[in-house]
């Protein structure tokens, strides 16, 4: 009985010995494989050159090969004018597709991190055409009182625009 014993003991070794290295191989293929994988991967694009690839897709009505791209840079954007930039260029986006209150969520989010009149002007449009007619005044208002102010002089050739949207959408001057 006792070499039976001996026996086993000898068999179980080998066994454990060729798991391990079974497993050591797995580890240095996966390895070297996600190695390869990041010498190889194509670097990031700049904000512009998504941008540039985003119009692309959309002049092609891939809009939602356009939104894969946005999305995707917004979560490398470093500077708060990559973030608007791509923000607004989302809203564009969804805006084309016909999803104005997506649209407009997106707008929104430009316009917290740094308004303007562009962005005011967006936020606007987009706001309409989603039915919120308040969140449209406001916007409005906004741009209204930034060409009144002086602190945007090169749309002042915009006013009369801004106050008959305003005045349309029942709003008062």
């Amino acid at each position: 009985m006792p070499q039976v014993d001996l026996v086993r003991e000898r068999s179980k070794k080998p066994v454990i010995a060729v798991g391990v290295a079974s497993v050591v191989v797995v580890v240095l293929i996966v390895a070297g494989v996600l190695a390869l994988k990041m010498m190889h991967s194509t670097p990031p694009l700049t904000t512009q050159a998504a941008l540039d690839d985003a119009n692309g897709k959309m002049f092609s009505n891939n809009y939602d090969g356009a939104i894969t791209t946005l999305k995707a840079q917004l979560k490398q954007a470093k500077t708060d004018d990559d973030k608007v930039a791509i923000y607004v260029a989302l809203a564009a986006a969804y805006e084309s597709k016909g999803d104005n209150a997506t649209a407009l969520d997106n707008n929104l989010k430009a316009a917290k991190i740094k308004s303007g009149y562009g962005v005011n002007e967006a936020v606007a449009r987009t706001a309409e055409a989603a039915g919120k007619k308040d969140v449209a005044l406001d916007y409005l208002q906004r741009n209204r009182e930034l060409i009144k102010s002086g602190k945007s002089n090169q749309n002042a050739g915009m006013l009369p625009d801004v106050e008959a949207a305003i005045t349309r959408l029942g709003g008062k001057l």
